[in-house]
């Protein structure tokens, strides 16, 4: 079985990482190192690392830190073993040999990476749901998809070979789009995926300490990475690919629109935007 790294980019909360860490230390295949990349401005994170001296734990502190995603860049290149996982501080494994499964899952297939899906834990309803990628091949041969979506889940469905981790950085210049952006441009550069269909991971929604949290109301920033994800793919300017990205980016500014708006002009906007939405849905079925 091939060494694999696991990395952990921590910043100010252990509440999530504990149960994380727990799970490390039972998986029938044992990571051959654990990097810790902290950010925190507190010592909770390295007392709580400290306590696990069972585990080939490599902590770092950042100071300055580095922030998000730069963190997470900066944990998968203090990487060296052949392959190579990252998981945030708030996701953890299902199953005591989800490594194992997703290790052998991309040996075997002779990949460079592969996909796993994901139990999707609501920190504020106590609720949960499985989220399943429906089609891995289809996104990797058209990437483009990514811009209306993310199809594929956290960065910590993934799995990849040394060679990605540290020469295929996270894009700090994005905070709401960044997984869809990495996976947007690991697609175009590596065809060579594979998606292991079960959930193996589980991620928190919804908590506070989240940046996602942060963004997810924040139109006006939405918008810019939008635009700045559109250039990036370069869609032909005549191409239907090209009309349905500036309809979604009519979307997300009449969205800017609705949260100023009150009344029948909010309820009009409103409507415009389930309408638009519909289209964008329908093309993406029919390609």
């Amino acid at each position: 079985m091939h060494p694999v790294t696991i990395c952990i980019p921590t910043y100010n909360q252990v509440a999530y990482l504990k149960p994380l860490l727990q799970g490390i230390a039972t998986q029938s295949l044992q990571a051959q190192a654990v990097i810790i990349s902290d950010d925190s401005t507190t010592t909770a994170v390295k007392k709580l690392t400290d306590q696990y001296n069972n585990l080939p734990i490599a902590y770092h502190h950042n100071s300055p830190s580095c922030g998000t995603p730069a963190n997470w860049n900066n944990a998968l290149q203090l990487a060296t073993t052949p392959w190579v996982k990252l998981m945030h501080h708030d996701d953890a494994f299902t199953q005591t040999n989800s490594l194992e499964i997703m290790v052998t899952a991309v040996t075997n297939a002779k990949a460079d990476y592969a996909f796993c899906d994901t139990i999707i834990i609501n920190a504020n309803k106590n609720t949960s749901k499985v989220h399943t990628i429906n089609n891995l091949q289809r996104c990797i041969n058209k990437p483009w998809r990514l811009y209306f979506g993310n199809e594929i889940g956290a960065p910590s469905t993934l799995i990849t070979n040394h060679t990605i981790a540290l020469q295929l950085p996270y894009c700090i210049n994005y905070k709401w789009l960044v997984d869809c952006v990495y996976y947007y441009q690991l697609f175009t550069q590596n065809k060579n995926g594979v998606h292991v269909k079960q959930a193996l991971i589980s991620t928190t929604d919804g908590a506070t300490h989240q940046v996602t949290t942060s963004c997810i109301s924040n139109y006006p920033l939405i918008l810019q990475e939008q635009q700045q994800f559109a250039i990036l793919i370069n869609a032909p300017k005549n191409s239907l690919l090209h009309k349905i990205m500036q309809l979604h980016l009519t979307i997300t500014k009449l969205q800017i629109r609705h949260q100023q708006a009150d009344g029948l002009r909010k309820h009009l906007l409103f409507t415009g935007i389930i309408m638009l939405r519909r289209c964008v849905k329908l093309y993406l079925r029919l390609t």
